[in-house]
C-alpha cells in the first residue's frame, strides 16, 4: 500500500484509537502518503492519542486538514481534541507532516495557540532541544472565516512564542482574512521578523487595508523595517497587495524601503491595489533612494493611475532604475497618448 486516505466524522471514537497504534507502529512499511480529513470531536482525540503510542515514520509524507463540528455544543471535547493533536505534533510523533489545513472552528479557544507553538517547538521541556518539522510546507487556512473567532491570531501568536522555525514552509493560505486581519496582522508580521518562515515565497491573504496599515504603518513600520533588513523574505518572487502599499510619506518610505533590490532580490512581480497617482509618485521618488526590486511585471489595472502616475514611471525607467521592467499593467485612467508613450518604454503594455 503506497497512499491511505481517511476521512471520518461525527463519532465517539470507536476503533479510532486502535486506529492510529496500528498506524505508529509501522505496521505498514510500504505506506508513503496518508492524508486525513478528521472532524474536531473525540475521535479525533482518540486517534491522535493512538498515534501517539508509537510514532509514524519520518518518511511517510501526513497531509491533515481539520474540519469544524457545525453544531458542537461541548466545547471542552473540542479543545481537547485540537490540543491532543498539538500534543502529538511537539512530541515529533509525526515528523513527516507536509500539510496542515485548519478551518473556521469557533470552540477551541487557545487551544490554536497550542497548535500553532507545537509547530515551533513551542510547550516543550525546557532544555530539551527543538527539532523542526523539516517535511512542513504549506498551512493553509481552507474555509472562509466568518466571524471573530481569533483562530489566525492565535495560531501565529503560538508560532511566534516557539523556540524553533519551520525551515520548509514554503505557501501559507488565508483565502479570506475577514474581519480576522487586523488582529492577526501583528502576529503574522512577528512570525515572519522573527524568521519562523526562513523559505516563505506564497503568501496568500487578503488583507484590508485597515490590516495593511496595522502591519506597515505607525507603530510597526519599525516592525516592517526589522522584517526587511533582516532579509526573511528574500525568496519571494510574486507579490500581490490588493489594499496598496500605504498613502503617507514616512509609510511609503518605509514600504519602498522594504520593497528593495537589498531586501527582495528575486522579487519579479508586483500587483497593487488602490493605487493614485500621488501615490505612485511617492514610490518612484523613494525609489530613487533606494534601489527598485528587480521587477520585470508591474501591475497596476485596477487602480486609479493616471498620466501623471505614469510620467513619474516612465521617468524611473528612463534613469534604468527598472531595467528588467517589460509588462506594465493600468487601469482605464490614462489617456490614449500616454497609453502610446508607454508602449514605446515598456515592451508588454495593457
Amino acid at each position: 500500500m503506497l497512499s491511505l486516505s481517511m476521512v471520518r466524522g461525527d463519532g465517539e471514537g470507536n476503533g479510532c484509537r486502535e486506529l492510529g497504534e496500528v498506524l505508529s507502529s509501522d505496521k505498514v512499511p510500504s505506506l508513503q502518503n496518508l492524508w486525513l480529513e478528521w472532524h474536531i470531536d473525540s475521535s479525533l482525540q482518540a486517534f491522535t492519542e493512538g498515534l501517539g503510542v508509537g510514532s509514524l515514520s519520518p518518511h511517510l509524507i501526513v497531509d491533515l486538514s481539520l474540519v469544524p463540528v457545525i453544531f458542537e455544543d461541548n466545547e471542552g471535547l473540542t479543545t481537547a481534541a485540537v490540543r491532543a493533536v498539538a500534543a502529538l505534533i511537539r512530541e515529533r510523533k509525526v515528523p513527516g507532516l507536509w500539510k496542515m489545513e485548519v478551518a473556521d472552528f469557533n470552540r477551541v479557544g487557545e487551544a490554536a495557540y497550542d497548535l500553532g507553538a507545537a509547530l515551533t517547538g513551542g510547550g516543550g521541556r525546557v532544555g530539551v532541544p527543538v527539532v523542526s518539522l523539516q517535511s512542513f510546507e504549506e498551512l493553509d487556512f481552507g474555509l472562509k472565516l466568518e466571524s471573530e473567532t481569533g483562530l489566525v491570531s492565535a495560531l501565529f501568536r503560538g508560532v511566534a512564542s516557539g523556540r524553533g522555525s519551520l525551515p520548509s514552509l514554503h505557501t501559507i493560505s488565508v483565502p479570506d482574512f475577514f474581519p480576522s486581519d487586523v488582529p492577526a496582522a501583528h502576529p503574522l508580521s512577528e512570525c515572519i521578523t522573527k524568521g519562523k518562515f526562513p523559505r516563505l515565497r506564497n503568501l496568500d491573504a487578503y488583507i484590508r487595508r485597515e490590516g495593511m496599515h496595522l502591519a506597515l504603518c505607525s507603530l510597526h513600520a519599525k516592525s516592517l523595517r526589522s522584517l526587511t533588513v533582516s532579509g526573511k523574505l528574500r525568496p519571494l518572487r510574486s507579490l500581490e497587495l490588493p489594499s496598496g502599499p500605504p498613502d503617507n510619506d514616512d509609510a511609503t518610505a518605509a514600504f519602498c524601503q522594504a520593497l528593495s533590490a537589498e531586501k527582495l532580490l528575486e522579487l519579479r512581480c508586483l500587483k497593487l491595489g488602490r493605487v493614485n497617482d500621488a501615490v505612485l509618485k511617492k514610490m518612484v521618488k523613494a525609489w530613487g533612494d533606494v534601489t527598485p526590486p528587480p521587477l520585470e511585471k508591474l501591475d497596476l489595472s485596477g487602480t486609479a493611475v493616471g498620466d501623471e502616475g505614469v510620467l513619474a514611471l516612465i521617468g524611473l525607467a528612463g534613469a534604468g532604475r527598472v531595467p528588467l521592467l517589460g509588462d506594465v499593467r493600468v487601469g482605464k485612467s490614462l489617456s490614449s497618448s500616454m497609453q502610446t508613450v508607454l508602449k514605446n518604454f515598456f515592451q508588454c503594455t495593457l
